[in-house]
């Protein structure tokens, strides 16, 4: 009876970007506005018969409580622009189709042996985001949003933070000799906040010179080994000493 007295802090997450389209045509948005349209297009409910001919109501996934729930938390960062890719049993090709992105992958004695059937793919998205108070988030595949590639694709979750590290790329494995075409405006990842506080997303376009959030704009690591460690463990000390700048 005391919420009412008493109202909700938010998860504020701060989204950075210089790439127009995905800041005008493509934005990060909560994940409810990513609702599949084959979910969206089923009935509540059929008519089935049983072994005896009686008609019997049945429900469909429009009332799945794990999808909902899903749906209802976090956020999604969909593709910016179309996107090709061909894979082999040596690696792949790529094209996007505005040419502004770029795909990378982890040599195979990162993982060992277990994955290497598989073509890695990591794509370098344009997006970069702040949270600052350190909550973790679940990364998903938005695995519900492509019927046709579940199994032709897979993006292993994770848990990750924004406050320490700020990057979004995407971390996908490929079958090998598989062509594959995606929209712009396809789902590539889902966040979902390890909290029961209300998630405010905020846009930011900004120019690749604004010296207030050059380190989270910067896609590189300061080190061969460690950098996110080596990053959290300076910026904490920073944080704490009152001479070492804001706390």
């Amino acid at each position: 009876m005391f919420d009412i007295f008493f109202k909700r802090s938010k998860i504020v997450v701060d989204c950075f970007t210089t790439h127009p389209n995905s800041y005008e045509l493509f934005p990060i948005k909560e994940a409810s506005r990513f609702l599949p349209d084959w979910w969206k297009s089923l009935p509540n409910m059929y008519m089935s018969e049983n072994e005896h001919g009686l008609r019997i109501p049945r429900g469909t996934m429009k009332r799945c409580e794990g999808l909902i729930g899903l749906y209802n938390h976090g956020f999604v960062m969909p593709l910016w622009t179309d996107l090709i890719i061909e894979s082999d049993e040596k690696g792949f090709v790529y094209h996007f189709a505005d040419s502004s992105g770029s795909i990378g992958y982890h040599d195979d004695n990162q993982r060992g042996n277990e994955f290497k059937k598989y073509t890695h793919a990591k794509i370098h998205t344009p997006w970069r985001i702040q949270e600052k108070t350190g909550v973790k988030f679940l990364f998903l595949q938005p695995s519900w949003n492509m019927p046709n590639e579940i199994t032709g694709m897979h993006t292993p979750p994770g848990i990750i933070d924004f406050t320490y590290q700020h990057a979004t790329n995407v971390n996908t494995f490929l079958l090998p000799e598989r062509r594959y075409e995606w929209p712009a405006g396809k789902p590539l990842a889902h966040f979902v906040p390890l909290s029961d506080k209300e998630v405010e997303i905020k846009l930011h376009f900004i120019g690749k010179d604004d010296a207030n959030i050059s380190r989270i704009m910067e896609p590189g690591m300061p080190s061969f080994l460690s950098s996110y460690q080596k990053i959290k463990k300076i910026q904490q000390t920073k944080s704490k000493c009152p001479f070492g700048g804001k706390s």
